[in-house]
């Protein structure tokens, strides 16, 4: 899987402001961060600091909260699956420096460290093998194969679950994600139903029109023919029912004369989602929230994986 980044300091922009002794200088202009490097001199500027952000006076609960960014999913790949289907995750990692390692971690689960039977040449469920909730050694030119018995877990509960490297450095600088498991209304013949999402609402737009955008996946079935996107959406909005289209790349739009307060969607493949309006960015309550004491001094330390504190 390809993480890409979704760095802790991006999430909270400005809002680092608001925490005394999170920063060690002022930034003027947050849409016009700079940096500084002369020739021989010391590198500066507003990159500078945040790099050295003082988390221990953050109030870091709402990092990963998607209304820390307006209620945006993550930058990062969101996974998706019913609740009760068996998952596999195949981890690769690039050639590199064998240092830079990882600890991928998947809240909610645990998988068998070593799945594999008939002289490990097939992936199954092998009775022999240790289950564990992270995958450490997780580095350059690695591979490894996670294999969820059960998205959801025994329980099959649907949500957001979280993905990233365990390692604290790392997950402030971005390597987490979603594997969102979806409801459903029940067992379906012959495979899994598919998923349904609303990913987003935008507007008001001329006229006053709201658009809510979402996608759905194909259904998970044994038979291949039958492993296709549903043509179309049942939608309730506020209480009124609609149709809209599935286009062939599994998107969908609706295009609605108000805002929503919620939304329902119901695919004739068995897929179900809900979404209702989100309460308001956090900056009023981050901003609120009571002064941390101060700390005693610091010393700055540097090493060559990050750069922390210690008292």
């Amino acid at each position: 899987m390809n993480y890409r980044t979704e760095p802790a300091i991006y999430r909270y922009g400005q809002l680092l402001a608001s925490f005394a002794n999170a920063l060690s200088a002022t930034i003027p202009d947050w849409s016009n961060l700079t940096l500084n490097t002369p020739p021989g001199g010391p590198i500066t500027g507003d990159l500078v600091t945040l790099a050295g952000v003082n988390w221990a006076d953050v109030d870091t609960r709402k990092y990963i909260a998607n209304a820390l960014v307006g209620t945006a999913n993550p930058q990062t790949p969101i996974f998706h699956a019913p609740a009760g289907m068996p998952v596999r995750f195949r981890l690769l990692h690039a050639g590199g420096n064998g240092d830079n390692q990882q600890v991928f971690e998947l809240s909610g689960h645990v998988w068998q460290a070593e799945p594999y039977i008939n002289g490990s040449t097939v992936i199954g469920d092998n009775k022999a093998s240790p289950f564990v909730g992270v995958t450490s050694g997780y580095g350059a030119t690695s591979h490894f194969d996670v294999v969820i018995p059960s998205a959801g877990g025994s329980a099959k509960v649907a949500g957001d679950y979280v993905y990233r490297s365990w390692t604290a450095d790392q997950f402030q600088a971005g390597f987490w994600g979603l594997f969102r498991v979806a409801p459903t209304v029940g067992p379906i013949a012959g495979g899994f139903p598919d998923t349904v999402a609303v990913t987003s609402v935008s507007g008001p737009a001329d006229g006053g029109k709201f658009t809510v955008y979402g996608h759905a996946t194909i259904r998970a079935a044994r038979l291949v023919e039958e492993r296709v996107h549903a043509s179309e959406l049942q939608l309730k909005v506020d209480g009124t029912a609609m149709t809209t289209q599935i286009t062939d790349d599994g998107r969908w739009s609706a295009v609605l004369d108000k805002e929503p307060t919620r939304v329902e969607v119901t695919s004739p493949k068995g897929g179900v989602a809900q979404w209702e309006r989100p309460a308001p960015r956090l900056t009023a309550e981050l901003a609120a929230s009571p002064t941390l004491p101060l700390p005693p001094p610091r010393a700055k330390i540097r090493n060559r994986r990050h750069i922390g504190t210690m008292q």
